[in-house]
């Protein structure tokens, strides 16, 4: 072999090498670099090319062209989704900034992913702009990207329809406390065509279903609402990543109604008084279902069937129901560890084949969602 070829070997080596032991690459789907926000929350939602665990820093700084200017950051925190290829932090409470011909604001946001072979760094800036906050009194559909749609009074509605469609990404529904109340038919809230948006603070009554995810939906939060008397207070069919968190779900005739969903987090809610099942997932991947408070059920609290795998149902406490956790599923690896699973009938019935049960834990102090 001659001196030249040698080289070339040791060339297409170290770059293999490189190219092998190489840092996650970060890529900011939003907010991108100088993107204006027109909502005080917003996702920030980035993706690396491998597995990796992300934290962030969020930063706020201005001042005068002319003078000396200020700023701070919060301190670093892991993402409330990461570990993966896709990372996920819901930014609360954000402010407008000032820009005009003597002053200036902006915000920065500072990733950092890291995975066994390294660590990577990146940091976008971005504006606030929140002076498109919309005002809704009515029934309507919600088009808008980036914004923030506020209810100003209770609505009254009737028929099959839908009051709410949410049918652009990053909008953020905010009750304002009000209710919406059907007559037992239609849908109240529906994500349509919805990514990255989130409906929170107020109470629905009287529909068919009180929330739809439809499958176009995806990264989607109900939060802090209360669902009552309708005949499905949680729908969701063919989508990923949406969370269910903080909500009062009482006197439907079900629960939560999931099917062929991956990645939802049901988390913290309280069931109660259903006539059918409190949480049911039918061919249901690599979901979460923790910390929920599940009681006074007609049939099972939790109930997983179809080929469901990989999910993980934990600290859940479960009482008074018709049965308490059943998993007929005939996928793999679901994972059952709860503070408390007692019903009026059975407690735990499980029919997974070749599954990974672990024992139940007694009861301990509920963990909070967000520290």
């Amino acid at each position: 072999m001659n001196i030249k070829a040698i080289i070339f070997f040791a060339i297409l080596f170290v770059a293999s090498t490189s190219f092998v032991n190489a840092e996650p690459i970060i890529t900011f789907l939003n907010p991108t670099e100088n993107l204006t926000i027109t909502s005080e929350d917003t996702w920030l939602n980035i993706s690396t090319d491998k597995y990796a665990v992300c934290k962030y820093e969020l930063c706020f700084g201005g001042g005068p062209d002319d003078g000396v200017g200020y700023g701070g950051c919060s301190r670093p925190e892991k993402m409330w989704q990461t570990g993966k290829l896709y990372h996920l932090q819901l930014l609360e409470g954000l402010e407008d900034t000032i820009n005009n011909e003597t002053w200036h604001e902006s915000y920065s946001a500072t990733v950092k992913c890291e995975d066994d072979k390294g660590y990577a760094e990146k940091s976008v800036r971005f504006y606030v702009d929140t002076q498109d906050e919309i005002d809704i009194f009515a029934c309507q559909e919600l088009n808008k990207v980036n914004s923030t749609y506020i209810l100003k009074n209770n609505i009254a509605t009737s028929g099959e329809g839908t009051c709410l469609t949410l049918n652009a990404d990053n909008i953020m529904l905010d009750l304002n406390n009000y209710e919406i109340n059907g007559n037992g038919e239609g849908t109240a809230i529906k994500f349509l065509r919805s990514d990255y948006s989130t409906v929170k603070n107020g109470k629905i009554n009287y529909f068919d279903r009180a929330i739809s995810f439809q499958r176009n939906s995806n990264r989607d939060i109900i939060n802090d609402l209360i669902l009552t008397n309708s005949e499905q207070a949680v729908y969701g069919d063919n989508n990923r990543k949406n969370s269910i968190i903080n909500n009062t779900i009482e006197f439907n005739d079900g629960g939560i109604w999931l099917a062929q969903v991956s990645q939802y987090k049901v988390e913290n809610n309280k069931i109660s008084h259903t006539n059918k099942e409190g949480i049911e997932c039918y061919i249901c991947k690599d979901n979460l279902i923790a910390n929920n408070l599940i009681n006074y059920g007609g049939r099972q609290a939790i109930y997983l069937s179809g080929h469901s795998e990989n999910n993980t149902i934990r600290d859940n406490n479960v009482t008074s129901n018709g049965d308490g956790i059943i998993n007929s599923a005939v996928g793999l690896g679901t994972h059952a560890d709860n503070a408390k699973a007692a019903a009026s009938f059975i407690s735990i019935v499980i029919f997974v084949a070749l599954a990974s049960i672990a024992p139940r834990k007694m009861p301990g102090k509920p963990k909070a969602l967000f520290t």
